[in-house]
């Protein structure tokens, strides 16, 4: 038997990259799995590689929506949020109407998707929400994302004892090599991945895969609950 047969995995947010991955990774551990996320074209896209996996539309900081969305699923085992937003802004060099929508996306979509997914949760489920390692690491610049990554953390350890025995953890990626993160970076891309080469201990951006095989573990092992596990291969320690 797969370590996840006969179990129902929601992943909200998981058209690309992590959510992507960790989607396969659960249908692949025999769960039937179900992605949620913005990007028509990209779920589309995903449907077409793995047919198995059930996708819809979804604004994950949407209140009503995301309502709608957990009413009409059947009993749920495990949900993940990889949502979070691209930043690199100093704290006093932007309005605050500029800095919130990065705050915003990552803490809205990890209490909507408590909120909803809880009644529907069966007994030894879990909630993992995605933290960064801006929380656990000063980098010039992330401050406004470091904060938002804290939250969740902060809302994984509250929710772990106000919601047993509902399993609330993070996950707290480093660098990941997807399209997003190499998005944001753009033209210096090939300079942050040789920094990383040269002083991270693992020497490199994570794959996708290994961040979901972390995901996976927090779901499966049903003794772990209001964690924060650090996947960066070191980056946190420099």
């Amino acid at each position: 038997m797969k370590s996840l047969d006969q179990q129902h995995v929601v992943v909200i947010g998981g058209s690309s990259g992590i959510g992507r991955a960790t989607a396969a990774a659960a249908l692949e551990r025999g769960a039937s799995v179900t992605v949620a996320a913005r990007g028509a074209d990209r779920l589309d896209e995903l449907k077409q590689n793995f047919p198995a996996i059930k996708t819809e539309v979804l604004q994950g900081t949407d209140e009503a929506a995301v309502k709608a969305f957990f009413d009409k699923q059947d009993a749920i085992d495990h949900v993940y949020v990889s949502v979070g937003s691209g930043y690199q802004v100093h704290a006093l060099g932007e309005t605050l109407d500029n800095m919130m929508p990065m705050v915003d996306d990552r803490i809205k979509a990890a209490i909507l998707a408590a909120k909803y997914a809880a009644p529907k949760i069966r007994e030894g489920g879990s909630v993992t929400f995605t933290s960064g390692i801006s929380a656990h690491k000063t980098i010039p610049g992330e401050g406004i994302g470091g904060m938002s990554c804290s939250a969740v953390e902060t809302l994984a350890r509250s929710l772990a004892m106000e919601m047993k025995p509902i399993r609330f953890n993070a996950i707290v990626p480093g660098a990941t090599d997807t399209p997003f993160l190499n998005g944001i970076l753009g033209d210096h891309a090939g300079a942050v991945k040789e920094f990383f080469r040269e002083n991270v201990p693992a020497g490199r951006f994570a794959d996708p895969e290994e961040i979901a095989h972390a995901v996976l573990f927090l779901m499966e092992n049903r003794f772990v609950t209001g964690t924060a596990l650090v996947v960066s291969g070191g980056h946190h320690l420099i």
